[in-house]
């Protein structure tokens, strides 16, 4: 879990660490609008995070991939329409709202796969985590700025994110053909034919 978090935070951090020329220099707002455009950004967040305690509990595997899959596609649609700036407030908002409960879902997943005696050490872990996705992902977003150009931050963080997501999938369907494979059913399934095997051999 650790791994997912570091990659779905280095992917945000990519690209929103470095949203402020972006809006300028790409969707041609005027700097004193940056300061309006993070404050949307912020409070739709909180809107993200009520709806995430709500998906959390009831569909938290679903949820997470929603959350992530919405990501992407507003980051995508964001590179895509940088030249309507109408367009460009609308899904910078959606934006916040679909990354906003992104960490308190990471977070709940984080300990809810860390068994009760690991608890502290996933909590210290997780927060680990979290400071190296930041950090690592605002020095790649730096390095590709000066190397490669502000247009390529929104496709980095998509593959990042893609990555994260395959990567948290995966783990899931690992995870569920364990607990399948361990199931009390299972291994009677497998104990009645060494049953009857000892029986014809008796």
């Amino acid at each position: 879990m650790c791994v997912v978090i570091v990659i779905i935070i280095a992917g945000q951090n990519t690209f929103y660490t470095y949203i402020a020329p972006w809006l300028i220099q790409v969707a041609h707002f005027p700097p004193p609008s940056v300061a309006f455009l993070l404050f949307l950004f912020g409070g739709s967040g909180a809107i993200g995070l009520v709806l995430a305690g709500f998906a959390a509990d009831r569909f938290p595997k679903r949820g997470f991939a929603l959350a992530v899959l919405a990501v992407m596609a507003s980051v995508l649609v964001l590179a895509l329409v940088s030249a309507n700036p109408v367009l460009v407030v609308g899904v910078f908002v959606l934006w916040g709202v679909a990354f906003g409960g992104l960490p308190a879902m990471l977070q709940t997943r984080m300990l809810h796969t860390a068994s009760f005696r690991m608890r502290n050490l996933a909590a210290a872990l997780q927060t680990t985590a979290f400071n190296v996705g930041i950090g690592g992902g605002a020095l790649l977003g730096g390095v590709l700025l000066d190397g490669v150009g502000i247009g390529s931050l929104p496709i980095v963080e998509i593959m990042l994110l893609t990555t994260g997501l395959a990567v948290r999938l995966g783990a899931d369907a690992g995870r569920s053909g364990r607990l399948k494979f361990l199931s009390p059913a299972n291994q009677g399934n497998k104990s009645a034919p060494a049953a009857a095997s000892r029986g014809a051999k008796e």
